[in-house]
Order: structure tokens, then C-alpha cells, then sequence
């Protein structure tokens, strides 16, 4: 009889199940008779054997990597060794080189290519309704003056477009724009203006007044040029192109002169156009031309309504100027700020800004019933005896309007414009003075008188 094994004692970390490891009588009891009895042991009792590691892929993926890197290395040496006899060879050659190179440049420069050599043209004209030639402009721009590749084009357009912008000056026939605008240049430029010779008859001026001006955010600015008078043409060179509009401009303002007396403008120690006396008005730096660094002269500044001591400021928000209004006649204009400005009577129709010097600016404002042109209203106040004592007439324009200029011998400048039925006076007196204060301030009121 098969005797039950005893029961053994197990660690308690393994808690094997008791019914795992013995028999119990009831599975002996099922043993047919004569076989033979069989102890198993539980698998997970049963000790696994451990399976050598096959390294043969391992070594396999070694030689290979070890052979790709024998050959890379042998690939590179063969290489450098060709590189290294190649530079050897161009030691040996580079002399030869060098003055057939030298040769070349030689050559190029006593034969030059043509495309090298030529230089940009652009050329426009305007033409009026008749199909007559009013105008032309022409641009010649040197080989590397501008940027390689850029098309420059220059169009024309009637007078109309600037002509009521600045009234110090008259456009004789069109505007010139340049685009693209602001070029940029690496060599100077020339540009050619031509005018008709009929639209200088009709203003009765002659070549020889003839100026090329720029405009630019402070109106036109004159430049210095060539004229040929033979073909109505002025020529400027230019080194830069701040501005992109141009035309052919007179100015309109003039020296004060009487017949027989010279006058002059007060002392004026930068050259700026303002006089030392005006320099203290608009605080300006006496001992420079251009106080605010602009570009741009004071006394230029002061005449175009702008602040002399501002880059960007206008005259009329500068603190330097006053504005008068008249409640009567209702017109406006721009006096200095230190000067007194009155009335001399309730009607409003003389009014005197007084200096510190004793020159003082005066306006009147007179009836014009026949609403005759401002030079027609003054040649009915003379008798022509009376008109002996005066300077030539000169038309100018104020205020939008046609009017003239006088010179008296009684110490005065007056400018007189008309406007329907009035006729208004603006007037400088400087007494018996021959050298004048305040040139620049009468052109500045003048230039600022606006109606309503």
C-alpha cells in the first residue's frame, strides 16, 4: 500500500497550494491494480534551463560595419591624394594665368563694350491742344548712376497742377514727375528743361530768368543751372534726387528799389535771408543759416509760412507769429508775435502792425465800386505827374489774386490786389531807412493774407 508522502513545510513567501503537492488517498485509490504509481513534481517546482545566447548576427553586423569603414577610409585617401596633386598642378600654372588675365583687362579697357560705355536717355514732352510742343525734359543717367536693372520714366503734366501752391513763383510750361520716386544715386545726374518760346512772350520774360525748381515738403526750391538761351533750355546736375517733381519756375519776389535810391537789407551776419533784427523775432541763431537743420535757409523758412526753428513745424503753430482776423472785412494774415497790431479807427479799415524799429506794415482796405483790376483801380487815383514819382509797376499775385507792386519815394512799398468791389492795400513803410529791417516779414504777411 502506497504510503502518503508528509506534508512539507513550506516558506511562506511561495504559498504554494497544499493540494499541489501531496496525494491525496482518493487519487491513489483510482491506480488500477498493478500499475505502476508515478510522482510528479509541479512544473513550477521544476528548474528551467537556461538557453546559450547566439551571437552569430552579432558578429555578422561587426565585420560588415568594420568593413564599410576600411573602405570609406581607403575611398578618401585616394581622393585627397587626386586633390592634392591637382593644387600642385595650378601652382605650376597660376603666372601664366595671371598675365593673360592682365592682358585681358588691358585689352577692355582700351576697346570698352559698347553696352559698358553707353549711358541711360529718357526724354518726355507735352504738347497743348493744338498739337504744339510746350514743353520737354530729358534725364541722363550715367552708366552706374542708379541701381542695375532700374527703369526710370518721366511724365509730364500741365502747369496747373502746382501752379497755385507757391505764389512766390510762376511755372513756365509743365511738371515733371520722375518715377520711381527717391532714386537713389551712385553718380550725378543731369536734367535738361526746355520751354517754348511762346510761353515766355506771354509773360514777357526772357530765358535768362529762367530757373529749375524742385518741389519738396517747404514748396519749391530753386537750383543753380546752365542755361542755353538759343533753345530755351536750363540743364542742373544732380547728385541726389530728393525731390521727384520739377519744372521750369520764375520767381516772382523782387528787390525793393526806388528811381535813383538803393536800398538794402539790414545786416545779416549767417546769410540766411533774415535780417539780425528778424532773427530776434523768430528766434533764430544769428550765426546760423539754418537753425533747425533742415536743409533749408531761414529766411526761405520764414518767407513759405514755415517754423525756422521746427524741422517739421508750420510758421502758424510755431509761437512766433500772431493771427489777425478782421471782423469787418474778414481777412486773415500772420504778423510777428512781438509786434502790435491796432486799428486806427472803428471801421476797420486801416491796420498798422508796428516794430520795435519804428517800421511798422499796414493794411487798407478800400472801395473798388467799378470792380476794376487792381491796376486799373490805381491808374484812375493818379494824375500822370503824379505817376512820375513811382517805381515801375510789377504784377504780382495775393492771396489767389491778381495784383500789382509799387515803390513810392515817400519811403514806402505797397502791393495792392482786388477782390470785387474792395481793393485792399498791403504796405511797408520804412520812412526814410535805406537799409530795410523786415524784407522777409512783408514777404511772409503777404504770402499769409487769405479772404474769407
Amino acid at each position: 500500500m502506497f504510503e502518503a508522502p508528509k506534508k512539507i513545510n513550506l516558506d511562506e513567501e511561495q504559498k504554494i497550494n497544499k493540494e499541489e503537492i501531496f496525494f491525496s488517498d482518493s487519487s491513489i485509490s483510482n491506480l488500477s491494480a498493478g500499475e505502476e504509481k508515478i510522482y510528479v513534481m509541479p512544473e513550477k517546482f521544476i528548474p528551467k534551463i537556461k538557453k546559450k545566447n547566439k551571437n552569430k548576427k552579432v558578429i555578422i553586423l561587426i565585420i560588415l560595419v568594420s568593413f564599410f569603414i576600411i573602405l570609406a577610409i581607403g575611398i578618401g585617401i585616394f581622393f585627397f591624394k587626386l586633390l592634392w596633386d591637382r593644387l600642385g598642378e595650378i601652382e605650376k600654372k597660376e603666372p601664366v594665368e595671371k598675365v593673360e588675365q592682365n592682358i585681358e583687362q588691358e585689352e577692355t579697357a582700351i576697346n570698352p563694350s559698347p553696352e559698358i560705355a553707353s549711358e541711360q536717355v529718357i526724354a518726355q514732352e507735352l504738347k497743348d491742344e493744338k498739337g504744339k510742343v510746350i514743353g520737354k525734359a530729358k534725364l541722363v543717367v550715367p552708366v552706374g548712376a542708379v541701381e542695375e536693372g532700374l527703369n526710370i520714366k518721366i511724365t509730364a503734366y500741365p502747369k496747373e497742377v502746382y501752379e497755385d501752391f507757391d505764389p512766390t513763383i510762376q511755372i513756365i510750361g509743365p511738371v515733371y514727375f520722375l518715377e520711381p520716386q527717391l532714386i537713389s544715386l551712385f553718380k550725378p545726374v543731369t536734367l535738361y528743361l526746355t520751354c517754348a518760346g511762346e510761353e515766355l512772350l506771354k509773360i514777357e520774360k526772357q530765358t535768362k530768368d529762367l530757373k529749375i525748381g524742385s518741389w519738396g515738403d517747404k514748396g519749391w526750391q530753386t537750383l543753380e543751372g546752365n542755361i542755353d538761351e538759343q533753345n530755351n533750355t536750363i540743364s542742373v546736375s544732380l547728385d541726389k534726387l530728393e525731390s521727384y517733381t520739377y519744372a521750369i519756375i520764375i520767381s516772382l519776389e523782387s528787390e525793393i528799389e526806388l528811381p535813383g535810391e538803393e536800398l538794402f537789407s539790414g545786416a545779416d551776419l549767417d546769410k540766411d535771408g533774415l535780417t539780425d533784427e528778424e532773427e530776434k523775432i523768430y528766434k533764430t541763431n544769428p550765426l546760423n543759416s539754418d537753425s533747425d537743420g533742415d536743409n533749408y535757409l531761414d529766411g526761405e523758412e520764414v518767407v513759405k509760412l514755415y517754423s525756422p526753428v521746427s524741422r517739421t513745424g508750420k510758421l502758424d503753430t510755431s509761437g512766433l507769429i500772431n493771427i489777425y482776423s478782421n471782423p469787418i472785412f474778414k481777412y486773415s494774415i500772420f504778423y510777428p508775435a512781438s509786434w502790435i497790431a491796432q486799428t486806427l479807427d472803428e471801421t476797420y479799415a486801416n491796420i498798422i502792425f508796428t516794430s520795435a524799429t519804428g517800421e511798422f506794415m499796414e493794411i487798407l482796405t478800400l472801395d473798388n465800386p467799378g470792380r476794376l483790376s487792381a491796376l486799373k483801380w490805381y491808374e484812375e487815383q493818379f494824375t500822370a505827374e503824379e505817376k512820375l514819382n513811382l517805381e515801375k509797376i510789377k504784377n504780382v499775385k495775393v492771396a489767389d489774386y491778381e495784383g500789382i507792386e509799387i515803390s513810392h519815394t515817400s519811403g514806402q512799398k505797397i502791393i495792392y490786389f482786388g477782390e470785387l468791389d474792395k481793393i485792399y492795400g498791403l504796405i511797408y513803410n520804412y520812412g526814410d531807412k535805406v537799409e530795410l529791417n523786415f524784407k522777409n516779414t512783408f514777404e511772409m504777411m503777404k504770402n499769409s493774407l487769405k479772404i474769407e
